[in-house]
């Protein structure tokens, strides 16, 4: 679910946003990619790091992304190819979804690239998310 007014996620009261989790845990055993040439991509991969464990701790932030998909990607031409993938790819366990979007493929690179809005972090997040980023190793 989200709120109208600024189209963030809400999270469920029983589910506090900072607590670590499940979806911590397991992004944390899911190998990266060793080093970026890009500082977008890594900045992208620390997002949906980021956002994949919120996915995993919380599924019903899949149903915030099939309404962006349907909102902003099928109207898109040029998009619906990867709304279809990203449909197919919601259907599937939190688990897998978040595995996938973190894997370091080809699809990994392309499912971050087309990432629908699941969950937008707060400022204080995003912040955070981006600091760690600027501290991992680059080219």
């Amino acid at each position: 679910m989200t709120d109208p007014t600024t189209w963030r996620p809400v999270p469920p009261p029983e589910s506090p946003r900072h607590a670590a989790g499940a979806g911590e845990r397991l992004v944390a055993g899911i190998a990266g990619p060793p080093r970026f040439h890009d500082h977008n991509k890594r900045r992208a991969y620390a997002l949906a790091r980021f956002v994949a464990a919120r996915l995993v701790d919380n599924p019903g932030l899949v149903a915030a992304g099939l309404d962006y998909v349907a909102r902003h990607m099928d109207p898109d031409p040029r998009q619906r190819p990867y709304a279809a993938a990203w449909r197919g790819l919601l259907a599937l366990d939190t688990s897998e979804i978040a595995r996938r979007l973190l894997a370091d493929t080809p699809e990994g690179d392309l499912l971050r690239d087309t990432m629908p809005v699941l969950y937008v972090p707060t400022d204080a997040e995003r912040a955070a998310i981006f600091a760690q980023a600027h501290r991992e190793p680059g080219p």
